[in-house]
């Protein structure tokens, strides 16, 4: 008995090192791969049937402390509202008025959603929310993204749901949309539960 017990113990802990290596190799190979120096990180595009209807709703990237909210309506228009409140800076709100959105086509796959008159001060509080647009870089193409009077957000596919620190941990669309500021993980607004 006691060698039929060990041998289980062996071979149980024997699929589990198969399993960990497998996990590893999974994780680590896609980060040793060598890319063009002109490509970017991989990205997902928006799943099959993607509209520009998807993008209606309430968006929200932050967290309390520093919020930047973007309501897009169906009309092309958008208002967005930003709120700092750091022990350290002045307290910020910013409202906008309604401004005009529209949605470029890439060949990428991966569209630009143009926001007019866009402020990036929520994601950088040392930027004033004076100034509209500013520049960027899509990680996606490895490339500079000139923002002249408005914000360019990349709308990306979300294969499973995000984890944020405010908000929901869900894209309901199956989209979230990213600023390309140089990193895949720099400021991404998901969608509020509709």
């Amino acid at each position: 008995m006691k060698k039929v017990f060990g041998a289980m113990i062996l071979l149980t802990l024997g699929g589990l090192m198969v399993v960990g290596v497998w996990l590893a190799c999974s994780l680590v190979f896609p980060l040793l791969v060598v890319r063009d120096a002109t490509s970017g990180l991989p990205c997902t595009p928006p799943p099959k049937g993607f509209s520009e209807a998807d993008l209606v709703g309430t968006w929200q990237a932050g967290t309390p402390d520093q919020s930047d909210t973007l309501f897009i309506r169906g009309d092309g228009t958008y208002k967005q509202v930003i709120h700092i409140d750091f022990t350290s800076l002045p307290s910020v709100d910013y409202e906008s008025g309604w401004q005009p959105w529209w949605l470029e086509g890439r060949e990428s796959g991966i569209p630009y959603l143009h926001l007019e008159g866009m402020r990036l001060c929520g994601f950088n509080p040392a930027l004033s929310c004076d100034q509209a647009g500013g520049g960027g870089h899509d990680f996606c193409r490895n490339a500079r993204v000139r923002m002249d009077n408005e914000g360019i957000l990349l709308v990306l596919g979300v294969r499973e749901p995000l984890i944020r620190l405010f908000g929901g941990t869900e894209a309901p669309r199956g989209i979230s949309l990213v600023l390309p500021a140089g990193s895949e993980n720099s400021w991404d607004y998901a969608l509020e539960q509709p």
